[in-house]
C-alpha cells in the first residue's frame, strides 16, 4: 500500500511542478535597475505595457514584444 501512495504522490509532485515552468519562464524576481524615462512601449509576457525594456526588465518580465499591449 505505502509503494501504491508513494507512486501517486511522486506523480503528483512531477505535474504541479510542471505548471509552474510556464510563470517562471514569463517573471523572475525584479531587479533593482536604474531606467531611462524614454517612452518606447514593450508589451510584457504577462500583457501588461511597461515604458521601456529596462522598465519590463527590473519589473522581472523576462520576455517582451516591442510596442504597446493590444487590449
Amino acid at each position: 500500500m505505502f509503494k501504491g501512495v508513494s507512486f501517486y504522490l511522486l506523480i503528483f509532485m512531477l505535474l504541479s511542478s510542471c505548471s509552474k515552468s510556464d510563470n517562471e519562464t514569463c517573471k523572475s524576481e525584479k531587479k533593482l535597475i536604474a531606467c531611462t524615462k524614454e517612452y518606447m512601449p514593450v508589451c510584457g509576457c504577462d500583457n501588461i505595457t511597461y515604458p521601456n525594456k529596462c522598465v519590463a526588465e527590473s519589473e522581472g518580465v523576462n520576455n517582451w514584444t516591442s510596442g504597446a499591449c493590444s487590449d
